[in-house]
Order: structure tokens, then C-alpha cells, then sequence
């Protein structure tokens, strides 16, 4: 798929969606992370169709992040979405300040990094950024992190903190960028 970033700018500005969320990140980059999730999750949905599989479980992650520890599946409760408990999001969508005039939230987190659960409750990712305005508009935060969990509560699938695996995120693409940009000087 080309990449095109004016189509998620496009969107943010056709329905008056602020250039940036109340965390401070640029919504048309929420918008952009949303439709990756969803494409990826398309794909996985066609191969499965197309071949008439049925995974046990579904894991889905970011392509910059490593792992040190063994994912071990035991720990999963496959009637829910499951995302590391650790999740640096912690605690920080809970009850903003109305003062502040900052959106409604989610009563618990959600970590985006990554996720795991029930082939069944994975595809729900298929929709989500065909939403997203719909979400914005009733009001929830333009923020991935509540994105995710609102798109799963209007869906009905529940989602639980876990220690799935320790991980870290590794910016290979920005360290490469930043390499390639130090060479052009």
C-alpha cells in the first residue's frame, strides 16, 4: 500500500478533529496507526479465510520491538484481548480533569505495544479505523490508547492486563533516518 500521510490529515480536517490530542500527539498520526492496525488485521483475516484456518491464538505487535523473555500462552485468558500489564500507560487515561476540558476516557488501560487473544476476538481490529470518527464524535479521547479499548467495549470484547513478555521497543527506523540524514551532511 502507498503510504500517503494527507489522507489521514484529510480526514482529521474534514471533521473538525483538532490537529492534536490532549496528550499532545498529532491525530492524523493516531488516524494513520489505527488504519495500520486495521490493514494488518485485513490481511490476517483474507489469509485465514482464504486457506479456512482457525488459530488457537492470534498475537499481534509492532515491528519495532524485540523480546527477551518466551511468550507463554498459558497465561492468556482467551475470552479477552490480552496487552502487557506494564503497559507505561498505566493509570494515566483514568477520571481527567474536567476542568482541563480534556475528552471522557477509558476506566482501564489498554497497551498497544502488544496484544494477544482468541482468533475470534483478534479480528475485531479489522473495523476499528472505519470508526474512528464515529469514536471522536461521541466523544472519546483521539488517542490510540482509548481508541483501542472503546472500539473492543462497542464490540463487547473485554481486554485484561497480563505479563505476556518483556519487551522494548527499539527505533530502528529512526535511528537508520537519523544515520542516512548524518551522511547527506
Amino acid at each position: 500500500v502507498d503510504y500517503d500521510i494527507n489522507k489521514y490529515k484529510d480526514l482529521i480536517s474534514e471533521n473538525n478533529i483538532p490537529e492534536r490530542n490532549y496528550a499532545g500527539t498529532l491525530n492524523h498520526n493516531v488516524a494513520s496507526t489505527c488504519n495500520s492496525k486495521s490493514l494488518s488485521t485485513k490481511v490476517f483475516q483474507k489469509y485465514v479465510q482464504d486457506n479456512n484456518i482457525e488459530y488457537d491464538l492470534v498475537i499481534m505487535t509492532r515491528p519495532d520491538v524485540t523480546y527477551h523473555t518466551k511468550f507463554d500462552h498459558i497465561t492468556i485468558d482467551y475470552g479477552k484481548i490480552n496487552y502487557p500489564s506494564h503497559s507505561w500507560w498505566s493509570g494515566k487515561l483514568y477520571n481527567p480533569d474536567p476542568l482541563l476540558n480534556k475528552p471522557p476516557q477509558m476506566a482501564k488501560d489498554f497497551g498497544v505495544i502488544v496484544c494477544a487473544g482468541s482468533q475470534k476476538n483478534m479480528l475485531i481490529w479489522a473495523s476499528m479505523y472505519d470508526n474512528v470518527v464515529k469514536y471522536s464524535e461521541e466523544g472519546m479521547g483521539f488517542l490510540v490508547e482509548c481508541m483501542c479499548p472503546y472500539h473492543m467495549m462497542k464490540n463487547n470484547i473485554d481486554w485484561c492486563g497480563q505479563n505476556l513478555t518483556e519487551f522494548e521497543i527499539v527505533r530502528r527506523i529512526s535511528i537508520g533516518m537519523a544515520e542516512i540524514s548524518q551522511d547527506l551532511k
